[in-house]
């Protein structure tokens, strides 16, 4: 092995094409995708790029295909930067199916977590190596750790169901039973009064009543 790829950081320029061509092949998988990467992810910039027009194209409802995707790079000025209709068709002629996208993306979105966590120590080691400050040293560590950490968790995104979940446990709070607390103007503040489960937090400056209402 050369030197130069020695050197080379973590990447999966395989998985890359994968993905990419099996939203090619079949844009629905983006729903299942769109929540593990992000064009960041991808260490080849053109495939990064391809990858976010992908998502543009499907958030716009546009047909997804060589000639459209091609349209669109070509509109944004940036069809030549990922190398014209030779490389899209390559990804299209690298990928027989799209049954394997979802593992092929955990992959890029690994060897970026990898990728980054080189970045990072290598940023480590030259401060460490120089004058900073040590305390200045311990909150970059603590700095570049939280960066890595949450950048390890990819899309964030919901699923319907949970959406769904979350809304009902929301109506069912929203039906229960207020408790008047006596106050007209606070019941009113409260939309009716405390409920059960609920935090009220009382605050005020001292000698003021808060201990009187409480017990009230």
């Amino acid at each position: 092995m050369s030197v130069e790829l020695s050197r080379m950081p973590p990447c999966n320029l395989v998985a890359e094409k994968s993905v990419l061509g099996g939203l090619m092949l079949e844009i629905s998988n983006v729903d299942e995708i769109a929540p593990l990467i992000r064009a960041d992810d991808f260490y080849n910039e053109p495939n990064g790029t391809v990858f976010k027009t992908l998502l543009a194209m499907h958030d716009a409802g546009k047909p997804i295909n060589t000639n459209s995707l091609a349209d669109e790079l070509n509109r944004l000025g940036k069809f030549e930067q990922v190398g014209g209709v030779a490389f899209l068709t390559a990804l299209m002629e690298a990928v027989p199916n799209a049954a394997h996208i979802p593992y092929d993306a955990k992959l890029v979105r690994e060897a970026a977590q990898r990728r980054r966590i080189n970045y990072a120590a290598r940023d480590l080691q030259a401060a460490a190596c120089g004058h900073q400050d040590v305390d200045e040293l311990l909150a970059k560590i603590e700095r570049l750790q939280r960066d890595v950490s949450d950048r390890g968790e990819a899309g964030g995104c919901l699923s319907m169901l949970e959406v769904l979940l979350k809304r009902h446990d929301a109506l069912q709070q929203a039906t229960q039973p207020h408790v008047p607390t006596g106050w007209p103007g606070l019941d009113s503040m409260l939309t009716g009064g405390m409920r059960s489960g609920s935090l009220v937090i009382v605050g005020a400056r001292p000698s003021i009543g808060k201990s009187s209402w409480a017990l009230g």
